[in-house]
């Protein structure tokens, strides 16, 4: 009855129906009208499909074949999509997209159990949800906010204010999911809940034991599965190639060790909020431990955790800026005296009415004009999808010719086509095989192609900067 009453009075908080609908305006809205973009929610994407079509969850198949990838519940995740919507392209983006709004509200929350006004925590919840990085790759497809939203999760969890006993292996349960999403980055969360525990106190030994065997049991289960499904040889070649292979040599050797990456990546992208964090920084060294520099830590170690090793894509310390925002809030509103009008506008009833009525503004705009941000380069793919699929040629799509490089066109053709996107190196000295083939080329060349196997198509369609070919002998 008390969980009952204490959902019901924060359903009934303006504050929560202003970052409810903040969170739908940023992230849900118009989704069901934007495509899968390429690379990685292409990939993903056609792993669950994969999943739907045979009934196999894993090992994770790609184009026809095994690969080593992320622990599956984001693919999972898709994969449940699909069993729900069909498969379509809102299912392929929906858990990415649904992870990223419940991240905007559970900053809400961390900020109200944090002992933030509600004025305050829906600050810091507008603070995330402007937050560009985030918002980019939450469009893109990326496995972040499901990560994200598992390690705010336990951070949420670990805060002083709820069950505490509950809150500890809710905690741990969270880590286990962190970790079934992105691997070995959950360690800072393993690490640093413990540590939340001591800050507090409260029960400190009693809850970290809860939480340790929290972890344990969901560890545990974890090892049988892979134990009793015959699973041991693939998790080995995860462990050798994803995690120790990438950690020692970067992705494909790519990548090499430089820690200020992501410094460099904060301070070019990180705006407006940068000087606001630099703030929450100068005041929490001026206080002892609380909430404000418990999200700071938490943040930070994500941050640093990412800048040591040599993983280099923008995207990965998406987990900080949850807590980045909760910082902020919390910085300013300790120091209440130095922004009186801003202090003012958190405490009006007014602040939480503005933000949903702009929030609607934005559904409204957006439900008519769609905002595409998933870096979507190829949309004529998505013009050549219906001859391809509906067509009885078989084999793959042949690529060449094009001034692009390619790998967009094979990814989202992957999944679009629904086959295999193979590149061809010499155009001159391309073949169609007996059965015909699907070829995409440059719009460019199709008028003037002097190919042999482009000189009487059977079909030609031409869009964007590609034109596509059915050939034969």
């Amino acid at each position: 009855m008390i969980l009952f009453r204490n959902l019901q009075t924060t359903l009934q908080n303006r504050a929560f129906l202003a970052v409810f609908l903040l969170s739908w305006a940023v992230f849900l809205v118009g989704s069901n009208r934007v495509g899968v973009p390429p690379v990685d929610a292409n990939m993903r994407a056609d792993m669950a499909r994969y999943i739907v079509e045979t009934g196999v969850w894993y090992p994770p198949y790609f184009d026809g074949g095994v690969i080593v990838d992320h622990p599956p519940l984001c693919t999972w995740l898709i994969a449940v999509a699909f069993k729900i919507f069909g498969v379509i392209d809102f299912a392929a983006m929906f858990p990415y997209r649904l992870a990223a709004a419940l991240c905007i509200i559970l900053v809400f929350l961390c900020g109200r159990r944090g002992g933030l006004s509600d004025g305050w925590s829906l600050a810091a919840a507008t603070i995330f949800a402007t937050t560009r990085d985030f918002v980019i790759i939450s469009a893109q497809g990326g496995i972040e906010p499901v990560f994200t939203l598992f390690s705010l999760s336990a951070f949420y969890f670990a805060l002083p204010g709820g069950r505490p006993y509950a809150g500890a292996a809710l905690a741990g349960f969270s880590v286990i999911l962190a970790a079934f999403a992105k691997g070995p980055p959950a360690l800072m969360a393993f690490v640093f809940i413990p540590f939340m525990f001591l800050v507090h106190r409260e029960k400190w030994l009693k809850r970290s034991l809860i939480y340790l065997a929290s972890v344990i049991a969901g560890a545990a289960l974890w090892y049988l599965w892979i134990r009793f499904s015959g699973l041991s040889w693939y998790w080995l070649r995860y462990l050798n190639e994803q995690v120790l292979g990438s950690a020692v040599g970067g992705r494909g050797g790519t990548q090499t060790l430089d820690p200020f990456y992501f410094v460099r990546i904060l301070g070019t992208q990180y705006w407006p909020w940068l000087p606001f964090l630099f703030y929450a920084v100068w005041v929490a060294l001026q206080k002892k431990i609380g909430f404000l520099q418990l999200a700071l830590l938490y943040g930070l170690g994500f941050f640093c955790g990412f800048s040591l090793v040599k993983w280099k894509f923008w995207y990965y310390i998406a987990p900080a800026f949850p807590l980045f925002a909760l910082a902020i809030a919390a910085a300013i509103s300790q120091r209440s005296q130095e922004w009186p009008k801003l202090t003012r506008l958190m405490d009006n009833d007014k602040f939480p009415t503005g933000i949903s009525l702009f929030s609607l503004f934005v559904v409204f705009v957006l439900s008519v004009f769609p905002v595409t941000l998933d870096g979507d380069y190829v949309p004529e793919v998505r013009a050549f999808r219906s001859a391809i699929v509906n067509s009885a040629v078989p084999g793959p799509v042949r690529f060449m010719a094009h001034p692009s490089d390619g790998l967009n066109y094979v990814m989202n053709g992957l999944w679009y086509f629904h086959r295999h996107v193979e590149r061809v190196a010499d155009a001159e000295k391309f073949r169609p095989p007996a059965e015909g083939s699907w070829v995409i080329t440059s719009a460019a060349q199709a008028e003037k192609c002097t190919y042999v196997w482009c000189r009487n198509p059977q079909f030609k369609m031409i869009s964007g900067k590609s034109a596509l070919f059915l050939v034969k002998p």
